[in-house]
C-alpha cells in the first residue's frame, strides 16, 4: 500500500446571494473511480478545511456537491485551497448578506457622524432644517438598528405599530427629546 498525501481545500458552498447553505453533502472522488474516498457535511457556521488523503499520484479529484434535489460536480485541482460551490436556482431565506449589513452600517454611522458635525457648526436650525435632520437622523439610526440582532416593537397609539430598524425609525421620529430642548427654552 502506497503512502497517502493529505491536502486541504476550503469549500464553500452558497445560494445565489452568496449565502452559506447549512447541511450540504461534499463527497470526493478520485478522477475516473467510482467510490467516494472521502466527504463531509457543510455547516453554516464552520467552514474548516476539508482534509483529503490521496495516493501521491492523484493530482486532481471530483468533488460533488448535493443541497436536497440540487447537485453541482466540478473537478478540482488539489493544488487549490478554496473552492466555492454556488447553486444559482437555490435562494435560502434568512439574514441579509455581509456586503448589505457592512452597507447599512456603515451608512449609519457616516450619517450620524455627518449630523453631529451639523450640530457644531449649526446650532439653531430652522424649523424646516430641524424636520429635515430628525428624518435623516431617523433613517441613520434605523440603519445602524437593522444590524444590530434582537426584537424591539413600539407601538403609538392605535395605528401605529413597528419592529426592528423601522421601530428606531419611529422612536426617533416621533420622539425627539430636542424638540422639547427647544420648546422648554422658549
Amino acid at each position: 500500500m502506497s503512502e497517502l498525501k493529505e491536502h486541504h481545500l476550503n469549500i464553500h458552498v452558497v445560494d445565489v446571494n452568496g449565502r452559506k447553505i447549512p447541511g450540504a453533502t461534499v463527497a470526493y472522488y478520485h478522477i475516473g473511480e467510482d467510490a467516494a474516498f472521502g466527504g463531509c457535511t457543510t455547516n453554516m457556521f464552520q467552514f474548516m478545511p476539508s482534509s483529503i488523503q490521496t495516493p501521491p499520484e492523484v493530482k486532481a479529484v471530483v468533488i460533488e456537491v448535493t443541497y436536497q434535489s440540487h447537485k453541482m460536480k466540478d473537478t478540482v485541482d488539489l493544488e487549490r485551497r478554496n473552492v466555492t460551490f454556488k447553486f444559482k436556482d437555490v435562494e435560502l431565506p434568512g439574514a441579509p448578506m455581509k456586503t448589505e449589513i457592512i452597507l447599512a452600517f456603515t451608512f449609519g454611522v457616516v450619517g450620524i457622524a455627518t449630523m453631529l458635525a451639523i450640530a457644531l457648526f449649526l446650532p439653531n436650525p430652522t424649523p424646516f432644517q430641524y424636520t429635515i435632520f430628525r428624518i435623516l437622523l431617523a433613517l441613520e439610526c434605523a440603519g445602524v438598528a437593522a444590524v444590530i440582532p434582537g426584537i424591539l416593537s413600539v407601538k403609538i397609539g392605535n395605528f401605529i405599530k413597528a419592529s426592528s430598524a423601522i421601530g428606531i425609525f419611529v422612536i426617533i421620529y416621533f420622539y425627539s427629546p430636542a424638540s422639547l430642548v427647544i420648546a422648554g427654552s422658549h
